[in-house]
């Protein structure tokens, strides 16, 4: 996991970090909550996150935040009624704008 400011063309600062979601089960109507550590990151901080590649089937975003100081959560739906096991680790862009 890495992070690091930036500044936006409007002079915004913004802080960039990255997770990663393991190939692991995600039970059946059951979240994972994956976090990056995210140095400057303060609750209340607007958080985005954006996968590297397709989520498999079945599996949704459903929340990214700011659940600590310098560590964002995001979480990982499965809505079906099967567990769902992930086929490979799937990395995520993270970007923190402090409000």
């Amino acid at each position: 996991m890495g992070a690091g400011q930036r500044n936006g063309p409007s002079g915004q600062r913004w802080i960039d970090g990255s997770a990663v979601l393991p190939a692991a089960a995600i039970a059946a109507g059951a979240t994972s909550e994956i976090t990056s550590a995210v140095a400057g990151a303060v609750l209340q901080d607007l958080a985005i996150a954006c996968p590297r590649a397709a989520l498999d089937a079945g599996l949704l975003v459903a929340w990214v935040r700011v659940s600590a100081a310098d560590t964002v959560g995001i979480g990982v739906m499965n809505p079906t009624a099967a567990p769902i096991t992930p086929a490979a680790a799937i990395t995520f862009d993270v970007r923190v704008i402090p409000q």
